[in-house]
C-alpha cells in the first residue's frame, strides 16, 4: 500500500499556525493593523492548529505500540 507524503508535515503547522495567531498582536505595537486582516490571521492560525493537532493524532492512531492489558481481552 503505496502512503502519501504530506506537503507540510503535522509538526510545522501548529508552529506556523502559533505565529500567525501572534502576528496580529505583534505587528500592532508598530502600525495598525485593520480588523479584517486581524480576523483573517487569527482565523487561519487557528484552522492550522487544529489541522496540526489532527494530522498528528492520525499518524499516531493508524499504528498500535503497546499491547493491550490482559483485563481488557
Amino acid at each position: 500500500m503505496a502512503t502519501k507524503k504530506l506537503l507540510i508535515p503535522a509538526r510545522l503547522l501548529m508552529p506556523i499556525g502559533l505565529l500567525l495567531v501572534v502576528l496580529p498582536t505583534l505587528i500592532n505595537d508598530f502600525t495598525k493593523v485593520p480588523d479584517f486582516f486581524r480576523g483573517l490571521f487569527i482565523g487561519t492560525g487557528i484552522v492550522l492548529e487544529i489541522a496540526g493537532v489532527v494530522l498528528q493524532r492520525q499518524a499516531g492512531k493508524s499504528v498500535c505500540n503497546a499491547s493491550r492489558p490482559e483485563a481488557e481481552l
